[in-house]
């Protein structure tokens, strides 16, 4: 497990297929997020299958996230990992909205990057987030993540389209902003 000062990441085990469910299908946590479908129990047991075998390949790294307490709260991780380049993509859900606007983004964000940098050797992580997802772009901007493009209306969401917005932060940028940072249970 890996510890932040609000969370800890986790691997995500089929006990977890209820919770998913019981957030994954309200429409305001999709709004934001490029899945707009919902899933049925079956459809989620699978994708949590799915993510044991991705990780198996080093391709694909996705966690659950629970609160210091113990609350699950949604997922994270690491996708597209290209070992040559050294990049990644990162993802993140926080699916219990009582945890939305009070930092949790942030702890989680600052987690998988420490992950992704200090123990995967990752360079370069990306993401992209669309445009309006105000809680988002605060955290991932806190963490040290900078804009480098903008896909124009892009995206189609309830009767009308938006932009995506696309950002990247370096190891080296990381590692400045956040020279103590470790992975390990703070006592």
């Amino acid at each position: 497990m890996y510890y932040g000062e609000k969370v800890v990441i986790r691997g995500l085990e089929l006990s977890d297929t209820e919770e998913l469910l019981k957030y994954w299908n309200d429409l305001e946590l999709r709004r934001f997020l490029f899945n707009q479908l919902p899933n049925s129990k079956e459809e989620e047991e699978e994708f949590i299958r799915s993510t044991w075998s991705s990780r198996k390949s080093n391709r694909e790294y996705l966690f659950a996230v629970d609160t210091l307490e113990g609350v699950f709260i949604g997922t994270t991780g690491l996708s597209f990992v290209d070992p040559i380049n050294r990049a990644a993509v990162f993802g993140i859900a926080i699916f219990n909205k009582e945890y939305w606007g009070k930092g949790y983004g942030t702890d989680i964000t600052r987690v998988i990057c420490g992950f992704g940098f200090n123990i995967l050797n990752i360079h370069s992580i990306r993401l992209d987030y669309l445009d309006g997802n105000e809680g988002g772009k605060k955290a991932y901007t806190r963490v040290g993540f900078k804009e480098v493009g903008r896909l124009r209306q892009s995206i189609y969401r309830n009767g009308s389209y938006t932009d995506r917005i696309l950002m990247d932060i370096l190891k080296d940028e990381f590692n400045a902003l956040n020279p103590n940072f470790t992975l390990t249970k703070k006592e």
